[in-house]
This record gives C-alpha cells, sequence and structure tokens, in this order.
C-alpha cells in the first residue's frame, strides 16, 4: 500500500510488473557510492530516466573497480555504503516514482586473495563442504593423484622453487592454521593440524610437565582434530560433524594459545621450525614425509620423488601456472611438470597433460606426441557455478 517517506514524499506502488521506459547505467565503487547516487537522482529525474540501471554492488573482493568479482552474493559491498546508505538512495528513487535495476551476475564470483569464504570453505573440505555443489569441480579426473582435489595455479614459479624461498609459510591466526603465498591466505585440513599440533607436543610437556592439565587439553584437541570426518565424507550427518568439531576443536586451541604463554612458545617454535630459512630446504622440519602440510607430494619441504600425492589429506594442491614447451596437444599441461628426459630413441618428449575445467585443472586428457606443443590458460582458475539461470 501506499506510504510516505521521512520527509513527507509519497511512495507510488507500481500496479502491475514494472517496464522500465529509459535507464542509466552506474557504476558503484569506492569512488562512486550509494549517497553518491543519491544526490544524482533529481538530475537523472530531469533528464527522463525512469530507472536507475546499477552495476553489482555485492561485497566484492576489497578495492574492486566493477564489482563482479563477487565474494558473498548476500551482503553490500561495504566500500560502496551502508545498509542505510543504501536505503536513502532507494528513497530517493522512490520519491520520484524510479525505478532501480540491478545486474545480480549469479555466475560471477572472486576467489583471489583467500576473501571468499564460500571457496575458502571448498579449499578446507573438499567435497565435504556444503559448499562444494555450488562450483563446478571435477573431484574424480583421469590423473589419480588429484583425487578429491582442486589444482590451483597460482604459483609463479616451480613448486620445489617457491617452497626453497620460502614463498609458502605456516601460520596459525586464532586457532587455525593458515598457508600463506603472498596475499593469498589458503585453509588447512583440520585432521593435517594434528601433525603440526603433536610435533610441539613434546616441547610444552617438557615445559609444563606431562600430567599438567593444560597439557591434557592440548592432547585432547589433537585427539578430536584427528577424529574428525574425512573430507571424502558426503552423508549429511558426517558433515554436519566435521562442520561443527572443528571449529569447536580450533575455539579450544585459540583460548588455549591466549590463556597460555608456554602454548603459544611452543607453536611459535614449532613454526619456525617448519618453515626453515629461505633458501635452505634442509633448515625445514619438514623435509621429512611426515609433514604433509600444504604439500602435494605430503612433505612441507620434501623433493617430489620422496613422496606420494595420495599421502597428504589436503583438498587443494598448489602448481606454477606457467609451463615450459613440452609436446603435448594444445590447452594441455602437466600439473607437476619436470624437465622430462628425452628419448634414447628419436630425442621426442612424452608427457601427460591435463586440461582446465572450471575451477580446476584435473586430469591428464592424452598422452604428448611430437607433432604440437603444449600451451597454458590464463594464471588463474575461472571459477563458474555449477548451474547457470537461463
Amino acid at each position: 500500500m501506499p506510504g510516505e517517506h521521512p520527509g513527507g514524499a509519497p511512495i507510488q506502488m507500481a500496479a502491475g510488473p514494472r517496464i522500465p521506459l529509459a535507464s542509466y547505467r552506474l557504476q558503484f565503487n569506492r569512488h562512486f557510492t550509494f549517497d553518491d547516487a543519491a544526490r544524482l537522482v533529481p538530475y537523472l529525474h530531469a533528464l527522463g530516466i525512469s530507472d536507475l540501471y546499477a552495476s553489482s554492488y555485492f561485497a566484492a573482493h576489497p578495492g574492486s573497480l566493477h564489482g563482479y568479482d563477487i565474494v558473498d552474493h548476500s551482503a553490500l559491498n561495504p566500500e560502496i555504503g551502508s545498509r542505510e546508505a543504501y536505503d536513502r538512495m532507494a528513497a530517493a528513487l522512490d520519491a520520484r516514482g524510479m525505478g532501480q535495476i540491478l545486474d545480480v551476475v549469479p555466475n560471477h564470483m572472486g576467489i583471489a586473495r583467500g576473501a571468499n569464504a564460500w571457496w575458502n570453505d571448498v579449499l578446507e573440505n573438499g567435497p565435504s563442504s556444503p559448499y562444494a555443489e555450488f562450483f563446478d569441480i571435477d573431484w574424480r579426473p583421469v590423473a589419480p593423484h588429484l583425487a578429491d582435489k582442486v589444482l590451483l595455479p597460482i604459483l609463479g614459479d616451480q613448486y620445489g622453487r617457491a617452497l626453497e624461498n620460502q614463498e609458502l609459510v605456516l601460520a596459525l591466526d586464532e586457532g587455525r592454521f593458515r598457508i600463506r603465498y603472498g596475499e593469498t591466505l589458503l585453509p588447512v585440513d583440520p585432521r593435517s593440524e594434528t601433525i603440526v599440533l603433536e610435533h610441539g607436543l613434546p616441547l610444552l610437556a617438557a615445559a609444563l610437565g606431562e600430567h599438567h592439565p593444560e597439557v591434557q587439553e592440548y592432547q585432547s584437541i589433537i585427539t578430536a582434530l584427528g577424529n574428525l570426518p574425512l573430507t571424502t565424507e558426503t552423508a549429511p550427518d558426517r558433515v554436519r560433524e566435521r562442520m561443527r568439531e572443528k571449529e569447536v576443536a580450533r575455539r579450544r586451541l585459540n583460548q588455549l594459545v591466549h590463556a597460555v604463554p608456554a602454548v603459544r612458545a611452543c607453536l611459535d617454535e614449532t613454526l619456525a621450525a617448519f618453515n626453515g630459512q629461505r633458501g635452505d630446504p634442509r633448515s625445514s622440519t619438514g623435509s621429512c614425509p611426515s609433514n604433509p602440510i600444504a604439500s602435494p607430494t605430503g612433505g612441507w619441504r620434501a623433493r617430489r620423488s620422496t613422496t606420494d600425492a595420495s599421502s597428504t589429506s589436503m583438498s587443494w594442491r598448489p602448481s606454477g601456472w606457467r609451463c615450459r614447451p613440452c609436446f603435448v596437444p594444445p590447452m594441455a599441461c602437466s600439473s607437476s611438470w619436470w624437465p622430462p628426459a628425452p628419448s634414447p630413441a628419436s630425442g621426442s618428449i612424452t608427457r601427460t597433460g591435463s586440461t582446465s575445467r572450471g575451477g580446476t585443472f584435473s586430469g591428464s586428457r592424452a598422452s604428448a606426441s611430437r607433432s604440437s606443443r603444449g600451451r597454458i590458460g590464463p594464471p588463474w582458475p575461472r571459477i563458474r557455478p555449477r548451474s547457470r539461470p537461463r
């Protein structure tokens, strides 16, 4: 029913579907906000504009100028304005009988720098993530070592070199472990966190005593994380159990870190041992195969030949986005390319490549031949929803 704005201007409600007569597109970003649009409404109305055609103003990657790298479709972009500012813009339109057309772009999402909560949940929990079906991910590629994993071609160099240069750093933040690569934060599978915690247990027991209540709490957290359902379990009850229990364990760890200085010191020493020193791969505790954090091979600093990729429960695998020229079909590229040895007979190179599908680069598609050269796509995974409205 018709009502009034706070200023007394009447609101005219359309009786049927609204048909725009003339639209004017506005590009929203931090340089043009809801309040800027509200001030422009009288001018647009004088021009005869019936509807404002708005670019997407949902929460996007921080600093986005176009707004299409959305990270949360359920929230307004705080750089464009608050809900109160949005209401002021809507009131200015209503006061003049003007409408609004919004580009909701349901098939656009941004995943850079760990800003997308849905995508981070998929990387942390794999197929068991409640958001796994939101993305077009091939969890069963041809290459068996990529099963139940998302291949992330984000590294600017070969994986081994990125490790030796300490470009991938393990860190603890509010009770959860993450891998930092430049400005990108990548989640760690909670079950894998037990490896880091177990490494620091002897240090904590030596500092406080094996039977100290805080040491027992520390051990209990390790047990809780180790008993979580696997990332491959998709039964609703098991998914809910994993989502619930991992957060409870992390809250307990965060409280313990802040309450007991010895725990913080123990974990700081453990992280330093795992990360090692820049340029010295032998300085890391993770040079043994028992450290699978963020490693596609099951070793934080391990060489690719040391262990098999399936030995880690991580749901993502980092790789370089560049590929050296190799004899593989066009648009095919090996996910873990190392300079292959020429064939003794003909000098040819044979490799098996993998192709990109939506948000993943997964599976080998064809054997290499001498008649074609390999190429690689863009240096980022293009993510698209599983279904699109027509």
